[in-house]
Formats: C-alpha cells, structure tokens, sequence
C-alpha cells in the first residue's frame, strides 16, 4: 500500500531552505504556530538541510551508485514506501537539490538515531552558510543589541561600534538543537556568522588555539575547512562566530565583548595563545 507525501510537505521544505516567497511564507507561518505538527515536521527538514550542509566530503562512488539505484530518479515526488525501506518518520522533500543530494540527506536522516551531540564545527557551517531570513532590527530601548536573542543571549549591533551590519539571519535544528545565526558584513565585504547553540555547551575539540581574558573567559580559535572560527561559552551555551576571509585578530576582537561579564575589551587580552597544528574538521 503506498502512502502519498504530505501535501504540506514540500511547502515545508521550501520554508527550510528558504525559496517559499514571502507572502506564502508569512501564511505557512502562520499555520505552523497554531499547529505543533507542522512545527514538528519543519524542525525535521530544518534538521536534514542542516546535516546535509553539514556533509562535505564527496560520498564514495560506490555509496552514491547503491543509493541511485536504490531510490532512483527524480527522487522528489516519490511515494513514503521507497524512503521507508531505509527509514521510518516523516518523508523528506528537498526542493533545488539534485536526485543525489536528496539520497544523500536520507541517509544522513536515516542515521539520526547514531548522531550524537553537534559539533561546534557543525555550528560553524551554520555560521559559514547563507542567510535565510532578513537581518534582525536593533533594539530600540538599547541600540547596542538587536531585537533578537538566542537561549536567553541577545546578539548584539556592531554597526555603530566596530562597523559590522546585520546583512541576515538564519535559524535550524542541529540534532534537536536549536542554532540561530546572523550576519554580519563591514564596510569591505567582509562576512561574519555568528551562531548561538541552544542547550548545554558544546565538547570543544583539540587542535585549536585558546586566548584567555583577564575576566577568565576563555577563547578558542579554530579552522574548518578554509574557513576560520572562534568558540566560547556563555551562560552554558556555546557561541560560534565563523568567517572565510577574516583575521584571528578580528575574530578574538569580535568575540571579546560577546563573552560574558567581566571580559573586559580586546586591549584587555591576555596574550596566552598555544598553537595548535591540527585543523578541525
């Protein structure tokens, strides 16, 4: 017996990935705060877009042969019964993406039950990824803040400070986490993320560099891919900032007033790097 897809499905998916337009978006959205079903299934494409942005290595050949041909082609559009022979749960539906990509993020889907916590390096594709939504307006009762905040931590206007606008935003599930993210971009182009993890702080991995602040915040300069990052935790939550064509210097400079009380400003950095050979991935 096949099961037709969801008819709000693939409107669902299109939210996720951002290509729904905004009139229908705002109608969707408004559907989705009234009913936790459609909250539920949105996470859970907000959660497989994300695993799959968070997969870089190219699959095997021989891994992308056995999924083609178990799935075959076009993918989306298909019934649940072909997907159910590797999965159970919600049908997934990823619209621009191609046959293989969407076998790839059913894999990936059917594999959540192994994935454990996220990863501050999956935190930061996030970071490194586009924006989804428009950038958060600023705070009006304190212009130092934007009228947006994540696990309680609001996140902050840089543009009158150090030049960095909020060009955009995006929020997604990481393993039943929340990560929300904006944007920045200086008056050169340079583009920053900046991504707050939901939950308990993240395990930080080796390999990094760590900077101690006089306040005892603590620091950690970091690479995935060709891109550079800094973490840190802040009322048990873990900060990323992530950026491609940016500085270390830049990076502990952003991150120093974002980390808590008693960080103090960037002259205040106690010079206590360790160098670290291994890149994370």
């Amino acid at each position: 017996m096949t099961e037709e897809l969801d008819p709000e499905e693939p409107l669902l998916a299109r939210l996720a990935d951002g290509s729904l337009p905004a009139d229908e978006r705002e109608r969707l959205g408004e559907r989705i705060d009234r009913s936790p079903r459609l909250r539920a299934q949105l996470d859970e494409q907000q959660r497989a877009l994300t695993l799959l942005r968070a997969f870089d290595a190219p699959a095997p050949a021989s891994l992308r042969a056995s999924i083609e041909a178990e799935i075959g082609a076009p993918a989306i559009g298909r019934s649940r019964r072909a997907a159910g022979r590797h999965r159970r749960g919600p049908a997934l539906v990823i619209p621009a993406l191609t046959a293989l990509a969407v076998a790839v993020a059913a894999v990936l889907v059917a594999l959540r039950g192994a994935t454990g916590t996220p990863t501050v390096p999956q935190a930061a594709r996030l970071a490194l990824a586009a924006a989804t939504m428009p950038a958060p307006a600023v705070d009006a009762s304190d212009p130092s803040r934007l009228r947006l905040s994540a696990a309680g931590i609001p996140f902050p206007n840089w543009a009158s400070a150090g030049g960095w606008k909020a060009v955009g935003a995006r929020s997604d599930v990481l393993d039943g986490r929340r990560v929300q993210t904006v944007f920045y971009a200086d008056r050169a182009g340079t583009r920053v993320g900046y991504a707050i993890v939901s939950g308990a702080a993240l395990a930080v991995p080796g390999g990094g560099r760590t900077v101690t602040l006089y306040g005892g915040a603590g620091l950690t300069l970091g690479r995935v891919g060709g891109a550079r990052l800094i973490t840190w935790r802040r009322d048990g939550h873990t900060c990323v900032i992530a950026g491609r064509t940016i500085s270390d210097a830049t990076l502990v400079t952003l991150a120093n007033g974002e980390s808590g009380p008693g960080a103090g400003s960037a002259s205040a950095t106690r010079a206590s790097l360790s160098a670290g050979r291994a890149p994370w991935s």
